[in-house]
């Protein structure tokens, strides 16, 4: 949390779970062996911060973070659907958003749902070993501050 930068707090932890299929690379292709979840803002009503940490067999965070490195240069557009079969199905726009250095390790979006409400997310995915980290920075009624995520991106322990 001090690594956000002051004015940051613990807050209650997001739903389980970043299952997402972004520009044809699904995020969580197996079940995690484990996972750990936390949330982080500055108000009741954001900006937030995520964090999620799942343990996967050897090799695949790195599988997931190479095909998104690989796909989203050239992807402005995917459409996903929820967790759920019966959960609708939501476009996303990706937009070009200078994060500054991004690790090798990584990869870092910005996308904006579409619909009567969207909301604009910073989506970060650090490959560490066995453990994929996801982290995403939203906020309501706007896009979240690039600094949020890069910060968050930067205070994750190099593992190797």
């Amino acid at each position: 949390v001090t690594a956000l930068g002051e004015g940051w707090r613990e807050s209650q932890p997001p739903q389980p779970g970043f299952g997402l299929t972004v520009c044809g690379v699904d995020i969580e292709p197996e079940e995690p062996l484990g996972s750990a979840r936390q949330r982080f803002t500055k108000s009741a009503v954001g900006p937030f911060v995520a964090q999620y940490v799942q343990a996967h067999r050897e090799g695949l965070a790195d599988e997931v973070v190479s095909a998104l490195q690989a796909a989203l240069p050239t992807c402005s557009t995917f459409e996903t659907r929820g967790e759920s079969p019966t959960s609708p199905v939501t476009r996303f726009d990706i937009e070009p958003v200078d994060f500054g250095p991004v690790p090798g390790d990584a990869v870092i979006w910005r996308m904006t749902s579409q619909g009567e409400a969207p909301i604009t997310q910073d989506v970060a995915l650090v490959a560490d070993g066995e453990f994929l980290i996801g982290v995403v920075s939203y906020v309501a009624g706007g896009p979240p501050d690039p600094a949020a995520i890069s910060a968050a991106v930067a205070a994750i322990p190099d593992g190797d």
